[in-house]
């Protein structure tokens, strides 16, 4: 990965290409602040990759000077995602979570919330929702000591949506 430095503020750059081949044209960055996850995104391949970050910059100052290096991480020593198991403290995140949900979707009528089963260490969701009018599949960054729990939503503008609803429903967690 290429990490990029100002401030207070940290962007990765990941080189390898999306799970299942989602898109192989382009690759994640992922922004970190004082406050941890911050956000990012996805850019195409042929943009460089410096200003990929910047562009998931936000509210940060554009000034100051710009530190960057590579680094290499290997994926067999990180120890393998699982969810956090289901207890009071998940269950009361995740009441809290369809809570900001529905509001954020406030005027709609949300028949159905499913999210990918989730770890408390998370920074993103994704999420399901049966609307009257149909179907949609939503993301936000995730913070599980923090409220609003979900910021920075987002779509999922390249990958299709028979994958997101493959990666939700292979581990579900129903909130309503």
């Amino acid at each position: 990965m290429d990490v990029w430095s100002r401030g207070p503020i940290t962007g990765f750059y990941i080189h390898d290409q999306l799970r299942d081949n989602w898109s192989p044209d382009a690759r994640l960055t992922y922004i970190f602040g004082e406050e941890g996850f911050q956000g990012g995104g996805s850019c195409p391949v042929a943009k460089d990759w410096r200003e990929c970050i910047e562009e998931f910059v936000r509210e940060e100052p554009r000034t100051g000077a710009v530190a960057t290096c590579k680094a290499t991480v290997d994926l067999r020593s990180v120890p393998a995602w699982k969810p956090s198991p289901n207890g009071q403290i998940k269950s009361r995140i995740a009441n809290e979570l369809r809570k900001e949900i529905e509001a954020h979707f406030q005027g709609s009528q949300v028949q159905a919330i499913v999210i990918r089963d989730f770890n408390l260490m998370d920074n993103q969701i994704t999420m399901y929702l049966k609307m009257p009018d149909g179907d949609y599949f939503q993301g936000c960054g995730f913070y599980a000591n923090r409220e609003p729990h979900c910021e920075g939503w987002h779509l999922f503008g390249q990958a299709p949506p028979s994958s997101i609803r493959k990666w939700i429903f292979a581990r579900p967690y129903r909130l309503k």
